[in-house]
Formats: structure tokens, C-alpha cells, sequence
């Protein structure tokens, strides 16, 4: 997913950071909006996916493994891993909160610079960006290191 990303949307935006101060006004916001919807459901659903597989494993080795007591759990790895990074887009993308950011397009709040001064530049986009940019990137941690360490140290 990410690969296609980043093929497909390369060329939307230059990271140029004059042009970065202008494009959010000269970019079609559809194109924003896309582009940090797939980033996000690709730097969430590659973990999912890890984590998933890490209780995949767990319950084969747990059932010595015999395939039979621990396949019914594949199709519920697989909605899993596509579902939460889906929802959780169209949750920040109905709550605008994608957003130009840095180089690209992600979580964030608009105009750029509101979020460190905001008495001169009120931010009009990306009210809980920052609380639950907090929440993922705690959510990704957990993921890539907590939840497959704890089935590796239950065994």
C-alpha cells in the first residue's frame, strides 16, 4: 500500500517549504484528503497486520499447530487490518483534520505555524489532530513491540 502511495501521490505536492506555505491554497483539497487517507490507513495497517499475524502464530504454537483450531482467526485478521485503518480515516477526514503537513499531507492542524503561536495564527483545521496524533503513535509502539513480545513471553 505504501508503495502505491508514494508512486502515486509523489509528484502531488513539491516539499519545497516556500511552495508548502502556498499549496494548501492551490492544491484541490480532494487531493489532500486522499493522500493523507492513504498514509494513514498504510502506516496503520502495516502494524495491524504484524500484530495480527504475531496472534496467528501465538495460537498455532498453542495448538501445537494443528491448522483446523486456529484458522477461523485468518478472516478476522484480515478485516481487522483493513477495517481500523479505514474507520479511523474517515474519522479524521470528516473531522478535517488532514491536513498539509511538512513535506506531505497527514494529520495535522491548518494554517501551518497555528499550533505554536496560536494568538497570531488561529487554526481553522485539525482541532484533535494533535491529541490523537499522540493516541496512534502510542497505538504503532504498541503494536510493533509490546503486543507480539507479550505472546512471545506468555509461550
Amino acid at each position: 500500500g505504501y508503495v502505491i502511495y508514494s508512486i502515486y501521490f509523489s509528484r502531488a505536492h513539491k516539499t519545497n517549504d516556500e511552495i508548502f506555505l502556498t499549496y494548501s491554497n492551490t492544491l484541490p483539497f480532494f487531493i489532500i484528503v486522499a493522500k493523507a487517507f492513504m498514509y494513514v490507513v498504510a502506516i496503520l495497517g502495516i502494524p495491524t497486520y504484524y500484530g495480527s499475524l504475531s496472534l496467528q502464530a501465538f495460537m498455532g504454537i498453542k495448538n501445537k499447530f494443528k491448522e483446523e483450531k486456529y484458522r477461523w482467526i485468518e478472516k478476522y485478521i484480515h478485516l481487522v487490518a483493513w477495517i481500523i485503518p479505514c474507520a479511523i480515516s474517515i474519522f479524521f477526514a470528516a473531522t478535517e483534520n488532514f491536513n498539509p503537513h511538512f513535506s506531505g499531507c497527514s494529520i495535522a492542524k491548518a494554517p501551518r505555524g497555528c499550533e505554536t503561536d496560536p494568538d497570531n495564527v488561529p487554526c481553522e483545521r485539525g482541532g484533535v489532530a494533535t491529541s490523537f496524533d499522540i493516541i496512534l503513535q502510542l497505538s504503532l509502539i504498541f503494536l510493533y513491540f509490546i503486543f507480539p513480545i507479550s505472546f512471545t513471553l506468555s509461550i
